[in-house]
Protein backbone atom coordinates (compact mmCIF):
# COMPACT_ATOMS: atom_id res chain seq x y z
CA UNK A 1 0.00 0.00 0.00
CA UNK A 2 1.42 3.40 -1.12
CA UNK A 3 1.59 6.08 1.35
CA UNK A 4 -0.88 9.06 0.49
CA UNK A 5 0.64 12.33 -0.20
CA UNK A 6 -0.62 15.21 1.88
CA UNK A 7 -2.90 17.23 -0.43
CA UNK A 8 -3.24 21.23 0.57
CA UNK A 9 -7.20 21.83 1.10
CA UNK A 10 -8.31 25.13 0.11
CA UNK A 11 -11.92 26.44 -0.52
CA UNK A 12 -12.89 29.25 -3.16
CA UNK A 13 -15.30 30.71 -0.86
CA UNK A 14 -16.71 31.34 2.57
CA UNK A 15 -19.20 27.84 3.12
CA UNK A 16 -22.05 28.57 5.47
CA UNK A 17 -23.72 25.38 7.65
CA UNK A 18 -26.28 25.00 10.17
CA UNK A 19 -27.50 21.99 11.97
CA UNK A 20 -30.48 22.14 13.96
CA UNK A 21 -30.86 20.58 17.17
CA UNK A 22 -32.57 20.15 20.56
CA UNK A 23 -29.90 21.96 22.64
CA UNK A 24 -29.86 24.82 25.05
CA UNK A 25 -27.48 27.08 23.76
CA UNK A 26 -26.16 27.52 19.71
CA UNK A 27 -22.69 27.23 18.79
CA UNK A 28 -20.78 29.58 16.30
CA UNK A 29 -17.86 27.14 15.08
CA UNK A 30 -15.62 28.26 12.62
CA UNK A 31 -12.52 26.13 10.62
CA UNK A 32 -9.87 26.66 8.36
CA UNK A 33 -7.90 24.51 6.11
CA UNK A 34 -4.11 24.91 6.87
CA UNK A 35 -1.21 22.60 6.21
CA UNK A 36 -0.80 18.92 7.36
CA UNK A 37 1.38 16.97 10.04
CA UNK A 38 5.29 17.74 9.98
CA UNK A 39 4.74 20.58 7.67
CA UNK A 40 7.19 23.56 8.50
CA UNK A 41 3.80 26.26 9.52
CA UNK A 42 2.47 23.74 11.76
CA UNK A 43 4.16 25.31 14.79
CA UNK A 44 3.61 28.48 13.58
CA UNK A 45 -0.12 27.81 13.42
CA UNK A 46 0.08 26.46 17.03
CA UNK A 47 1.41 29.45 18.34
CA UNK A 48 -0.83 31.82 16.30
CA UNK A 49 -3.96 29.70 17.54
CA UNK A 50 -2.59 29.63 21.02
CA UNK A 51 -2.05 33.22 21.56
CA UNK A 52 -5.77 34.05 20.38
CA UNK A 53 -7.71 31.29 22.15
CA UNK A 54 -5.81 29.05 24.10
CA UNK A 55 -6.97 29.72 27.87
CA UNK A 56 -8.08 32.70 30.00
CA UNK A 57 -5.15 34.44 29.48
CA UNK A 58 -5.97 34.70 25.47
CA UNK A 59 -7.62 37.10 23.56
CA UNK A 60 -10.73 35.49 22.32
CA UNK A 61 -11.12 34.66 25.97
CA UNK A 62 -10.79 38.73 27.24
CA UNK A 63 -12.23 39.89 24.47
CA UNK A 64 -15.59 37.24 24.73
CA UNK A 65 -16.25 35.47 27.91
CA UNK A 66 -14.83 38.32 30.39
CA UNK A 67 -17.08 40.94 28.90
CA UNK A 68 -19.87 38.46 29.28
CA UNK A 69 -20.09 38.26 25.23
CA UNK A 70 -19.70 34.22 25.43
CA UNK A 71 -19.73 31.72 27.76
CA UNK A 72 -16.73 29.88 26.71
CA UNK A 73 -14.41 30.33 23.39
CA UNK A 74 -11.67 28.22 22.51
CA UNK A 75 -8.93 28.41 19.02
CA UNK A 76 -6.72 25.36 18.66
CA UNK A 77 -5.02 23.85 15.02
CA UNK A 78 -5.52 20.12 15.10
CA UNK A 79 -3.21 18.36 12.55
CA UNK A 80 -3.72 15.14 11.31
CA UNK A 81 -1.47 13.23 8.52
CA UNK A 82 -3.07 14.70 5.17
CA UNK A 83 -4.40 17.68 6.60
CA UNK A 84 -4.97 20.54 9.43
CA UNK A 85 -7.61 22.63 10.50
CA UNK A 86 -7.09 25.71 12.50
CA UNK A 87 -10.65 25.76 14.84
CA UNK A 88 -12.79 28.57 16.57
CA UNK A 89 -15.66 27.96 18.60
CA UNK A 90 -18.15 29.89 21.10
CA UNK A 91 -21.32 29.89 22.89
CA UNK A 92 -23.61 32.83 23.91
CA UNK A 93 -24.00 34.35 26.76
CA UNK A 94 -27.80 34.03 27.20
CA UNK A 95 -27.66 37.19 29.24
CA UNK A 96 -26.53 39.07 26.02
CA UNK A 97 -28.57 37.42 24.18
CA UNK A 98 -28.02 34.04 21.53
CA UNK A 99 -27.41 35.38 18.28
CA UNK A 100 -24.25 34.41 16.83
CA UNK A 101 -23.57 37.23 14.21
CA UNK A 102 -22.16 39.54 17.13
CA UNK A 103 -20.02 36.68 18.22
CA UNK A 104 -18.69 36.43 14.67
CA UNK A 105 -18.00 40.04 14.29
CA UNK A 106 -16.03 39.86 17.57
CA UNK A 107 -13.98 36.93 16.97
CA UNK A 108 -12.90 38.53 13.77
CA UNK A 109 -11.94 41.57 15.24
CA UNK A 110 -10.08 39.90 17.77
CA UNK A 111 -8.15 37.98 15.34
CA UNK A 112 -7.60 41.12 13.54
CA UNK A 113 -6.43 42.68 16.70
CA UNK A 114 -3.88 39.89 17.60
CA UNK A 115 -2.18 40.47 13.87
CA UNK A 116 -1.69 43.61 14.56
CA UNK A 117 -0.49 44.03 18.12
CA UNK A 118 1.90 40.93 17.71
CA UNK A 119 1.88 37.85 19.70
CA UNK A 120 3.91 38.88 23.30
CA UNK A 121 7.15 36.82 24.05
CA UNK A 122 5.18 35.51 27.29
CA UNK A 123 2.86 33.79 25.35
CA UNK A 124 5.51 31.98 22.85
CA UNK A 125 7.42 31.12 26.50
CA UNK A 126 4.18 29.66 27.85
CA UNK A 127 2.85 27.71 24.94
CA UNK A 128 6.31 26.07 25.02
CA UNK A 129 5.84 25.07 28.75
CA UNK A 130 1.98 23.71 27.82
CA UNK A 131 3.70 21.68 24.76
CA UNK A 132 6.41 20.45 26.78
CA UNK A 133 4.05 19.15 29.91
CA UNK A 134 0.91 17.93 27.94
CA UNK A 135 3.82 15.56 26.20
CA UNK A 136 5.49 14.28 29.48
CA UNK A 137 1.99 13.45 31.55
CA UNK A 138 0.25 12.51 27.80
CA UNK A 139 3.19 9.68 28.60
CA UNK A 140 3.00 9.00 32.51
CA UNK A 141 1.34 5.63 31.24
CA UNK A 142 2.20 2.93 29.20
CA UNK A 143 -0.35 3.25 27.05
CA UNK A 144 0.60 7.05 26.64
CA UNK A 145 4.35 5.74 25.91
CA UNK A 146 2.72 3.29 23.08
CA UNK A 147 0.27 6.05 21.73
CA UNK A 148 3.22 8.57 21.13
CA UNK A 149 5.48 5.48 19.38
CA UNK A 150 2.47 3.94 17.15
CA UNK A 151 1.74 7.40 16.12
CA UNK A 152 5.57 8.15 15.35
CA UNK A 153 5.71 5.32 13.30
CA UNK A 154 2.98 4.79 11.47
CA UNK A 155 2.16 8.66 10.41
CA UNK A 156 5.71 10.06 10.70
CA UNK A 157 7.89 6.47 9.77
CA UNK A 158 9.79 7.27 12.89
CA UNK A 159 8.87 6.26 16.31
CA UNK A 160 10.92 9.54 17.81
CA UNK A 161 8.62 11.61 15.86
CA UNK A 162 7.42 13.22 19.29
CA UNK A 163 11.36 14.30 20.44
CA UNK A 164 11.69 16.01 16.76
CA UNK A 165 8.02 17.29 16.99
CA UNK A 166 8.45 18.96 20.41
CA UNK A 167 12.26 20.49 19.38
CA UNK A 168 10.95 22.97 16.48
CA UNK A 169 8.88 24.10 19.04
CA UNK A 170 12.08 25.09 21.01
CA UNK A 171 13.00 28.09 18.23
CA UNK A 172 9.81 29.01 17.30
CA UNK A 173 9.27 32.81 17.02
CA UNK A 174 6.33 35.29 17.60
CA UNK A 175 7.07 36.89 14.27
CA UNK A 176 6.71 33.39 12.78
CA UNK A 177 3.07 32.81 14.30
CA UNK A 178 1.68 36.26 12.90
CA UNK A 179 3.53 34.76 9.54
CA UNK A 180 1.61 32.29 9.92
CA UNK A 181 -1.70 34.05 9.93
CA UNK A 182 -1.19 36.19 7.00
CA UNK A 183 -0.46 33.05 5.12
CA UNK A 184 -3.44 30.78 5.84
CA UNK A 185 -5.85 32.51 7.76
CA UNK A 186 -5.80 36.57 6.68
CA UNK A 187 -8.70 36.78 3.98
CA UNK A 188 -8.62 33.26 3.27
CA UNK A 189 -12.18 31.28 2.89
CA UNK A 190 -13.51 29.36 5.91
CA UNK A 191 -16.05 27.24 6.86
CA UNK A 192 -18.65 28.60 9.79
CA UNK A 193 -20.62 26.75 11.35
CA UNK A 194 -23.77 27.98 13.50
Amino acid sequence: VKDMQPVPVSLDKDRYITLEDNVPQPMLYISYPTVYMGHKDEAPLDLFAYALGGGKNSLLYKNLVETGYATNVAAYHSCSELSCTFDIYTQPNPAKGMELAPLLAKINASIKELADKGIAASEVTRLRSIIESSAIFGMQSVAGKAKELALGETLMNDPNYLTKGLSVFDTITAEEGIASYKKYLENKPKVIMS
